[in-house]
């Protein structure tokens, strides 16, 4: 156990989660019971693209979605409080045909950590008050600024930080720069970045730019958006939130902090800051 480098057991670890071997069978009992909310202390900050990349159907694809994910998160019932439940913001890009200058907002709020103490009115937001933008995209300085003002700055802060980013298309020539700044930052604050892409439109080499590694375990793709493709999304997140749960109490139980703090940021280990990473070298415009 000594030889276990700390990517293959993270692997490991992953893909016992995601895995289910239990059939429709009579050996398995209640196959068709509802899995419990995960209990996970996190801050979620969810970025949906609503930009012209977007069709309408598959706008509605992504609500439903995001509804499903919900459902699968023990909410904080007082996100104002440091009770080790997860809480959950959203935010989707503004259409703009240019960067951003300093004061200007590249997201609009739907809600922050604070707004809402249950997963129904969640769901009830995204289906009745959310509604598709349209225009072009700017995912890195959107996502550039949920980090540093939402993620970062958030009171009570939760023991981790994740961005789940949905992205519908490519990013605008003037983000292009934005985006990778977005990606380092995001390593070096410890941030998780986990991607969903729609459609056929997007750009691989940006959207694996921006996921934290390794990227089977922070990308999918969800094609149409149909039934099938968001029901294999949901299972997958609930894996991944089983996974940020389950490794810190693996680890202490293990004695395997050694091996994990010995494996540089570009791993992907999420919480593990890389000496290299403390100052991006980037100037913002924020």
């Amino acid at each position: 156990m000594d030889d276990l480098k700390g990517s293959q057991f993270e692997n490991v670890l992953f893909f016992s989660l995601i895995s289910d071997p239990c059939k429709k069978e009579s050996s398995c009992s209640n196959v068709n019971k509802a899995p419990a909310p995960i209990q996970v202390d996190l801050d979620l900050a969810v970025l949906v693209d609503g930009s012209r990349n977007v069709r309408a159907d598959q706008y509605e694809g992504m609500k439903e979605l995001l509804g499903s994910v919900i459902e699968q998160i023990a909410v904080s019932s007082q996100p104002s409080r440091s009770d080790k439940q997860a809480r959950v913001a959203l935010y989707q890009q503004v259409p703009s045909s240019y960067a951003p200058t300093a004061g200007q907002v590249p997201v609009q709020q739907e809600f922050d950590f604070m707004r809402y103490k249950d997963s129904g009115l969640i769901k009830s937001h995204i289906f009745q008050s959310m509604q598709q933008l349209g225009g072009s995209s700017g995912l890195g300085y959107a996502v550039e600024w949920v980090i540093t003002r939402s993620l970062l700055t958030a009171a009570k802060p939760r023991k981790n930080k994740m961005v789940l980013a949905i992205v519908g298309g490519e990013t605008s020539y003037w983000d292009r720069a934005q985006l990778d700044f977005a990606a380092k930052l995001a390593r070096c604050q410890g941030v998780v970045l986990f991607t969903l892409t729609v459609g056929d439109s997007f750009n691989s080499t940006q959207v694996e730019e921006l996921a934290s590694l390794p990227l089977d375990q922070h990308v999918v793709h969800l094609g149409e958006v149909k039934r099938g493709e968001q029901e294999y999304a949901k299972r997958f997140l609930r894996a991944f939130l089983s996974f940020l749960k389950s490794k810190e109490s693996l680890l202490q139980k293990l004695n395997f902090t050694n091996i994990f703090l010995s494996i540089p940021q570009t791993r992907g280990l999420h919480g593990f800051k890389s000496n290299t990473c403390t100052n991006p070298d980037k100037t913002v415009t924020r």
